[in-house]
């Protein structure tokens, strides 16, 4: 007997209800199609307020006495509520016995543990606060609005020890502080996080920062990965057009609602665009200290180069991980702080590295738009500057999900989602593996730091001896007077001068004898502090303000008492300059102090010529110096687009301005000797006498006086502690000037400074264009906010439109407020015609950029420092898990789900009306409009179906042929017939913008205005069987599909015998029949327990007390002989049946229909 329609029924589980327990087996109760109530109760007047999930199970079977196959079974939504907050949508866990509680949590694993995030919880977060407190390395990525994290309690192996909760955060706030330990002060970023749910329990963590990220905490903020668990089935409109043959089809959405939600705003202030990278780069060359091992740890006391660390045998991979020569991991790194932690080993060990500075660094950028042209699995992009190892990120979106691969410093790419690639440190050549074919539109975005913006500087030419400057109380040393005096260690050390405003003896240095100033370079070191003897003669100085007069470029003027003493003179005027900035040719920008005005000193150099290059006439006073004259400066910078980083000394005018206010003494005084003391200066020096560069702080590392000398935030440290990072201040270095200060110290050891490590920067890199994405999407419309500051020191502002388009006279670009991805250059479109000559020779122009209208795009580039935004991020409000019927948290934030994926079938169908002729007859004939008909059925004007045996319907030429005899006096004319058209196809792939690329052509056009798109659960061939069938010796009370220990030598012949079931009776489960004697025997099921007892002489037919009738029957006559006390036969069984959960959702808000109905159909071909 075929299987027919009516044969197809949706039975309902053992509980309809919303509770614990609901769902279960399946019951014998059919859901009747047209019934109210009949699945779901009404919807309540809270559920509407508050919002809803309901769930139920039921079961789609096959209803015969027989095992005819019902081949490529499935079920869809044919038809979706017309309440358009009530959403229905399908899933199935496999199971034929769960109940809700399992159903729940199969849902509520949409996202599960992931790997420990960067943040580390600051104190104790404790039970029914709804914030949290935690802190994070510089570097770190924000935290994003409607990100779920897991608070789990754990030990080191990962076990957990305590409780965990999963949390979404609403909102972020954060800011730098700084914390200090033994090792001095440090900066981490602290977050206040607002979450949507309190916390159920204390969790405990540390009471400060930690430096290292060995940080010890009890309690893990572990972020979560997206493990989808759940695939969801349900019903979409069509939002375009479909003509026949057509493979691209584009549904309104992909998604489904299954949670309820409501919508707030979450305001994001101040964030860093782009974002801070910890770029660890080498200070110096590598040298080797003794350690000993502490604690199971071992610490360099400052950052090592990734890879270049030995300590003892071991090495490091450049990972993280030392290991030994066998390549066992024997320890772990932290290249930030140069600390070994985990080691097993005790005693000294060398350990070798080379010295670096952990420079936080705002990452440059790059992306590759995504479009349909474009799309793979597979991005290659070449990045320049090249960047350093274990910095690149490479973010991707796939299925609105964002994903981050990351260097792990070995030139390899890994994400949590399966991404992979690589990078060449070489070439700067990314390749990059995506873990799902990314979004469009969407951007795959690229981020990383560089080593090239900094330069070891531990030599340098013009380097000189540590200096101390002081000025005799006169204010004023004839020449061959001035003698100073120390004592050292019990020992006088004498310096004087030679007249020519040298000093000579046990130190050297000048005199500026006009003014009375001394610049000495001690060759010992005196201590801090000590009493200096100064002796000299003074005669007397004059002091006037002269008035000169011009020619050409030479000032002159004649001091009123001359003869003037050799070596005395001084003048001092106001100048006024302007900087040369043509040799630029690229590197962005002239800068606020490109002009301006300064004071100028000019000395005599004893030998009638002034240090500016002007003449002095000692008998007469005449005095000629130049009006004007030129002195280079060092301009750096990084030449658009990427051209690299280059420096260019470019030409400085001064020119005097205003009188000249001089100082001199006179040749004939009587010399008055003069004799003082004071306190040793502080000693001075100057680190880098030949560059402007900065110093970067932290990388500055050096030998003086027998101290080796470091410094933090700007001091300076002796008596260094690598292992504990204790040390004593003793100075300080101006990061700007490289001018170093000692204040306290011991003296008696060398002046001469020997440099370990200095790292310079090469000036700030420039910021062109940008890209990247905010932490949280959606954002509100017209919400986003850009500042940043131009290298002229101008701040620019830019504020999208309702599209996203961002356009002013200071930017251009876009933001996707979908996604929060941000495409932003610096500058504007300018006539081409406007641009001078020295414009056009600039690297950033190319006559082929020129627009249509005549003009083309030139950059203006910012300080990436500066670069800030504000946003408006949508969030959702927390709704009560016990009200609502689930718990939202791990669920997507916006409570939708994907219902049409790659990879699924889909059903495109339409449902349409035809009246037919009134009145009809028997034998009628009436030809729709369409043919090939999925189904058809004859509804009266009341809208009652029309007895099936009173028409038929041939669905292949979409003919209605009413039967003979013909009596439709109980039906009011016209009929109408229902019918449905439908094409199904194979998904190859889903966009999150609706477009569904599809595996073959659809067969004939659709229309948006009555056509749906569902997608198939999929049963496969239902039918019932029995299989796995196989005997063993003992019952173990394990439930195995394989033997376990021996067979026996009884057997039942199931080949002349075979178990006998149908589709109306069985269930699936596994069956043991376990003997109790040589004939006795007990049914026992996996699932249903012992349901009947047995024996070898008649045949066992166990009623299924659902149906009344037997789950199976085992014949007596194929049982043999032989069979002993706990043998055991085992078989499964499979039933005609499969399980279906149900979700409807009720979205909060006042419903503009009642109808809340749905649709579902069964679907199969048969045997």
């Amino acid at each position: 007997m075929a299987i027919l329609d009516t044969d197809i029924k949706l039975m309902a589980s053992e509980r309809l209800a919303d509770t614990e327990d609901g769902g279960g087996m399946m019951s014998a109760v059919v859901i009747e199609d047209g019934v109210v109530n009949n699945l779901f109760p009404d919807i309540s007047r809270l559920d509407r307020t508050y919002g809803r999930v309901n769930l139920r199970k039921a079961f789609a079977a096959v209803r015969t006495a027989n095992q005819d196959m019902y081949y490529g079974s499935h079920a869809i939504l044919t038809d979706a509520p017309d309440d358009p907050r009530v959403s229905v949508v399908m899933f199935t866990t496999g199971s034929y016995t769960d109940e809700r509680t399992q159903a729940q949590d199969r849902i509520e694993s949409y996202v599960v543990r992931g790997p420990e995030s960067p943040y580390v919880l600051l104190g104790d977060q404790l039970e029914g606060q709804r914030m949290l407190r935690l802190y994070s390395r510089l570097d770190a990525k924000l935290p994003e609005v409607g990100q779920v994290y897991l608070l789990r309690e754990e030990d080191s192996s990962g076990d957990l020890t305590g409780n965990e909760q999963y949390v979404r955060i609403d909102s972020i706030e954060h800011g730098e502080q700084e914390f200090e330990d033994n090792a001095g002060v440090f900066t981490r970023r602290v977050y206040t996080l607002e979450i949507g749910t309190p916390l159920l329990y204390t969790f405990p963590g540390p009471q400060t920062a930690s430096r290292y990220s060995a940080h010890g905490s009890p309690t893990l903020l572990r972020s979560t990965q997206v493990a989808d668990a759940s695939r969801y089935y349900g019903i979409v409109k069509l939002q375009e057009a479909i003509a026949p043959g057509d493979m691209t089809v584009k549904a309104e959405t992909i998604y489904g609602q299954l949670v309820p939600s409501a919508t707030v705003e979450s305001p994001v202030v101040d964030v860093q665009a782009g974002v801070d990278r910890a770029n660890i780069v080498a200070a110096g060359p590598a040298y080797s200290v003794s350690v000993t091992i502490a604690n199971s740890s071992a610490s360099f006391g400052r950052p090592v180069v990734r890879g270049s660390t030995t300590f003892g045998d071991y090495t490091d991979d450049g990972a993280g991980v030392m290991r030994d020569s066998g390549g066992t991991q024997r320890g772990l790194i932290d290249y930030e702080t140069g600390l070994i932690t985990g080691l097993s080993i005790t005693g000294t060990r060398t350990f070798t590295a080379t010295p670096a500075v952990a420079i936080y660094d705002t990452a440059l950028t790059g992306s590759t738009l995504i479009e349909l042209a474009n799309r793979g699995y597979n991005y290659v992009k070449t990045l320049s500057p090249i960047p350093a190892p274990g910095t690149l990120f490479v973010d991707y979106m796939v299925d609105g999900e964002w994903y981050r691969m990351q260097d792990g410093g070995q030139g390899v790419l890994v994400d949590e989602y399966g991404g992979t690639g690589t990078i060449n440190y070489a070439t700067g050549s990314v390749v990059a593996t995506l873990g799902g074919l990314p979004d469009v539109p969407s951007r795959v975005i690229y981020s990383w730091t560089t080593p090239v913006h900094y330069e070891i500087r531990t030599t340098d030419p013009d380097s000189e001896m540590p200096y101390l400057v002081f000025t005799v109380a006169q204010g004023e040393i004839l020449p061959n007077s001035l003698t100073l005096t120390y004592d050292v260690d019990g020992t006088t050390k004498t310096i004087t001068d030679d007249g020519a405003g040298n000093l000579q003896g046990d130190g050297t240095g000048r005199v500026i004898y006009g003014i009375g100033e001394v610049g000495l370079q001690p060759s010992v070191v005196p201590d801090s502090g000590a009493i200096l003897q100064i002796s000299y003669d003074t005669g007397g100085s004059e002091q006037e303000t002269v008035s000169h007069s011009i020619s050409g470029n030479d000032a002159s003027f004649t001091v009123a008492n001359a003869p003037i003493k050799v070596g005395t003179f001084v003048a001092e005027f106001d100048t006024t300059y302007t900087t040369d900035t043509t040799a630029l040719e690229g590197i962005a920008g002239t800068r606020a102090d490109d002009t301006g005005s300064s004071s100028a000193r000019v000395t005599d150099n004893g030998n009638g010529t002034l240090s500016n290059g002007g003449t002095i006439n000692y008998a007469t006073g005449a005095v000629t110096m130049p009006v004007t004259w030129i002195e280079y400066i060092e301009r750096a910078g990084w030449v658009y687009p990427e051209g690299g980083y280059d420096e260019r000394d470019l030409p400085r005018t001064f020119t005097l301005n205003g009188s000249i206010a001089v100082r001199y003494t006179q040749d004939s005084v009587t010399p008055t000797a003069q004799s003082e003391s004071a306190a040793i200066p502080n000693i001075s020096v100057n680190l880098t006498p030949s560059t402007t560069r900065q110093i970067v702080p932290g990388s500055l590392e050096f030998v003086w006086n027998g101290l080796t000398i470091i410094d933090r935030e700007g001091t300076l440290y002796a008596g260094w502690n690598r292992q504990t990072g204790a040390a004593t201040a003793m100075g300080s270095i101006n990061y700007a000037t490289g001018v170093a200060q000692f204040d306290s110290y011991q003296g008696g050891g060398s002046n001469a400074i020997t440099i370990k490590t200095l790292l310079t920067k090469m000036g700030a890199w420039l910021a062109y264009d940008l890209y990247f994405r905010t932490p949280g999407a959606p954002l509100r419309p017209a919400s986003f906010y850009l500042r940043a500051t131009r290298i002229d020191g101008v701040v620019v502002t830019g504020t999208p439109d309702g599209q996203g388009v961002i356009s002013n006279a200071d930017m251009s670009g876009s933001i996707d407020y979908e996604t929060g991805v941000v495409d932003v250059r610096f500058g504007q479109f300018v006539l081409d015609s406007a641009l001078t000559a020295a414009q056009k020779s600039q690297l950033w122009y190319d006559a082929n950029d020129i627009e249509e209208d005549g003009t083309i795009w030139v950059p203006a580039p910012v300080d990436p420092g500066t670069m800030k935004f504000n946003a408006v991020v949508y969030s959702n409000m927390p709704l009560d898990a016990s009200i609502l019927g689930l718990d939202p948290v791990r669920l997507p934030i916006d409570g939708r789900v994907p219902i049409i994926r790659s990879g699924m079938v889909v059903v495109i169908h339409s449902t349409k009306t035809e009246t037919l002729s009134n009145p009809l007859a028997a034998n009628d004939t009436e030809t729709l409009a369409f043919d090939k008909l999925a189904s058809c059925v004859l509804e009266d004007q009341t809208g009652a179906l029309v007895d099936g045996a009173l028409y038929t319907v041939n669905r292949e030429t979409g003919a209605v042929t009413m039967a003979d005899p013909l009596d439709l006096s109980g039906y009011t004319q016209p009929l109408v017939a229902r019918y449905r058209i439908e094409d199904m196809a194979l998904v190859n792939e889903a966009q999150i913008n609706g477009q569904l690329s599809l595996v073959g052509a659809i067969g004939r056009a659709y229309e948006p205005a009555d056509t749906w798109i569902s997608s198939a659960l999929i049963f496969g061939d239902l039918g019932s069987r029995v299989h796995h069938m196989f005997s063993q010796a003992t019952w173990t009370g394990t439930w195995s599909d394989a033997r376990i220990g021996s067979t026996t030598t009884a057997q039942y012949n199931d080949l002349l015998y075979p178990i006998q079931v149908d589709n109306q009776n069985a269930i699936r489960e596994r069956w043991a029949i376990i003997f109790t004697g040589s004939t006795t025997f007990n049914v026992v099921g996996e699932t249903s327990g012992q349901i009947a007892t047995g024996n070898t002489g008649t045949d066992c037919a166990p009623v299924n007390p659902v149906t009344g009738a037997p789950y199976f029957t085992i014949l007596a006559a194929g049982w043999g002989s032989g069979w002993a006390t706990n043998y055991v036969m085992r078989f499964n069984t499979d039933a005609a049946h499969a399980p279906i959960w149900i979700a409807r959702t009720t979205v909060s808000g006042t419903p503009t229909t009642e109808d809340d109905s749905f649709k579902l159909q069964i679907r199969g071909d048969a045997g």
